[in-house]
């Protein structure tokens, strides 16, 4: 049986969390950061994130120790929702000088681009709407969400005029550390429905395995069902990343929680303890792990996104110019 006939409702199937939703402000801006590059030569990665703030709420998310969230209460993370409006104009700013043309393009690498908010704000679906238009890129995106599928046109047509791949991350197919880690996102089987769905419409997808917590997820057993329930669903690419957090980082969240959850503070402190920086060697076994797993199932390994080059595919003719500005 697959993903999608686990839910023939599609999606209209509610999460089974018990939390309540807290009211979330999204707060259009304009922002210097909504598109950036990193690396040079062969290296350069263009990233592209079109929100700043994640109502999903995931425990570990780095992107809470980033401006303008560093030093503020951890709870305006998932309810101050800065919404980048300029993230399609920075997208044809970018092809019409011709710096992203033809170039690797990340996008979701710390805010998800198909969060709650994206329904009405439709940030992510106009910057792809310019790229399906005019652009030619290798395009990576990553997301917890389900709303991905919607896209899926204009996933399809940014692949025929370069390539687009989306990972939907999933750090284990247990609900019970899913909800501590990442308590308002998705349930792991909404993900995989919609990596089905997504699939269905003609978009490479893969799962992402994130994040990997020693002694939780981290089995070759685990692993590879995981795995295997991601290929199931249509993914043909799939990566790891083990759980990273920083010791301060960990006492901020902690303290925070105790306040009004001493019980669910101390599961966090036990659980993100056992992070990447707890163990050195953790990262390399893990790898391991994945590469055999891969290799059992029958997925395609990637490095983790930001890590290195997406895997070359076979090559395809490009123009050597980018197109006339009249045409932006």
């Amino acid at each position: 049986m697959s993903a999608i006939d686990l839910y023939p409702s599609g999606f209209s199937r509610p999460d089974p969390w018990s939390l309540p939703a807290a009211k979330v402000e999204v707060r259009p801006t304009r922002s210097t950061e909504v598109l950036v590059a990193s690396g040079e030569g062969r290296e350069r990665v263009w990233v592209l994130n079109p929100y700043s703030g994640c109502e999903f709420a995931c425990s570990y998310c780095s992107a809470r120790r980033l401006p303008p969230f560093e030093g503020a209460d951890p709870r305006l993370f998932e309810r101050d929702i800065h919404l980048r409006a300029n993230a399609a104009e920075a997208v044809q700013r970018a092809l019409r000088d011709g710096s992203l043309y033809g170039a690797r393009l990340e996008l979701g690498t710390t805010c998800d681009p198909w969060q709650p908010a994206e329904r009405q704000a439709r940030a992510t679906r106009g910057a792809l709407e310019v790229l399906a238009r005019f652009g030619r890129v290798e395009l990576y995106a990553s997301t917890r969400s389900t709303l991905a599928p919607r896209d899926g046109d204009l996933l399809s047509a940014i692949a025929r005029n370069g390539r687009a791949r989306v990972a939907f991350s999933i750090g284990s197919l247990e609900l019970r550390l899913t909800r501590l880690l990442e308590p308002l996102a998705p349930t792991p089987d909404r993900r995989l429905v919609a990596m089905e769905a997504l699939a269905r419409s003609g978009v490479e997808v893969g799962v992402a395995i994130s994040p990997v917590v020693a002694g939780c997820n981290d089995s070759l057993s685990a692993l590879e069902a995981l795995l295997r329930r991601a290929r199931s669903a249509g993914a043909s690419f799939a990566s790891v990343q083990a759980l990273s957090m920083p010791q301060p980082a960990r006492e901020r969240l902690v303290r925070f929680v105790a306040r009004f959850d001493p019980e669910r503070a101390s599961r966090f402190n036990r659980l993100l303890a056992r992070s990447a920086e707890s163990d050195p060697h953790f990262a390399s076994r893990l790898q391991q792990r994945f590469a055999e797993a891969c290799r059992q199932v029958g997925l395609e390994p990637l490095p983790a996104p930001g890590a290195a080059p997406l895997a070359p595919r076979r090559p395809r003719q490009l123009s050597l110019f980018p197109p006339p500005q009249d045409q932006l």
